[in-house]
């Protein structure tokens, strides 16, 4: 029959859907699972910037405050080389011996005690003494100067070490800052990259759900059209039972009119007939 034909019809479609559906499904899952993998390595870069930055920062914080420190330095060792140069021209073409003039000190003292008295002579001495005594004043702090100018010099190749371990600091910082920057950069362009793959993911999703969604809706409706199919069918065999039963109840039912012998399947169908309300 014409019916028969149709529900195979749409059954066959049913099952062709249901297949597709699942099908479909799998698909959803797959493209669920990479898009959520993909989520997950850009938290994880996402994150990794994060710390990089936070270490950018501190290390642009160090340079800084070593840049600071290597400007002082560098003042100390303007300072100091001023006060070399100050103290050199001080004691400069400074060649005479303290030992030499305490030791003509001492003889020209001794000839004042043991030389016959002689104002003239006593008084040029006494001159030359107190005139030798004012240079040992003098080269005692020349060598004062001379001991201060070697702290100086001491003091100087100190800051200039001072200053080169600082610029190799911050030579070394800013190498590490700028390979932190190359890798931020590298960061983002690959964040850009899974984002995009990621979209694509998403709207894949986004379609097969939809697509899953519209072959429930086919679904539904060829199951309500098979049920209706089927409950026709149903009607119409019971249609054809009721009529076949009717039939086979007015047979029995005109034996019975004519006085003729009917067996017990006969009044089986006939019981059935009365309790279907159709005789």
């Amino acid at each position: 029959m014409e019916s028969d034909k149709r529900y195979n019809i749409l059954a066959s479609k049913l099952r062709e859907l249901s297949s597709k559906r699942r099908s479909l499904l799998e698909d959803v899952k797959r493209a669920k699972e990479k898009r959520d993998k993909l989520n997950a390595e850009i938290s994880e870069a996402v994150l990794k910037i994060k710390m990089l930055r936070s270490e950018y920062r501190n290390l642009s914080l160090e340079i800084s405050n070593l840049k600071e420190e290597l400007s002082s330095n560098y003042s100390k060792l303007r300072e100091t080389r001023q006060l070399i140069s100050e103290i050199k021209l001080k004691i400069g073409g400074s060649n005479i011996s303290l030992k030499d003039l305490r030791k003509r000190i001492s003889n020209l003292e001794w000839e004042l005690q043991t030389s016959p008295t002689d104002l003239q002579v006593e008084k040029k001495i006494a001159g030359e003494v107190a005139k030798l005594e004012r240079e040992v004043k003098k080269q005692e702090e020349l060598l004062k100067l001379k001991g201060v100018f070697m702290e100086l010099k001491a003091t100087r190749e100190a800051i200039k070490l001072k200053i080169e371990s600082i610029k190799s600091r911050i030579e070394e910082l800013n190498v590490r800052r700028e390979t932190i920057k190359k890798t931020i950069i590298q960061l983002d362009e690959r964040i850009r990259s899974l984002r995009g793959e990621a979209n694509n993911y998403r709207n894949e999703l986004l379609q097969k759900v939809k697509e899953v969604g519209e072959l429930r809706m086919a679904e539904k409706s060829i199951t309500e059209e098979l049920k209706t199919l089927e409950e026709e069918k149903r009607k119409r065999i019971e249609d054809e039972v009721k009529s076949i039963l009717i039939k086979n109840a007015r047979v029995v039912l005109d034996k019975l009119r004519k006085g003729e012998r009917v067996t017990a399947e006969e009044l089986k169908i006939l019981a059935e007939a009365e309790d279907m309300g159709v005789i």
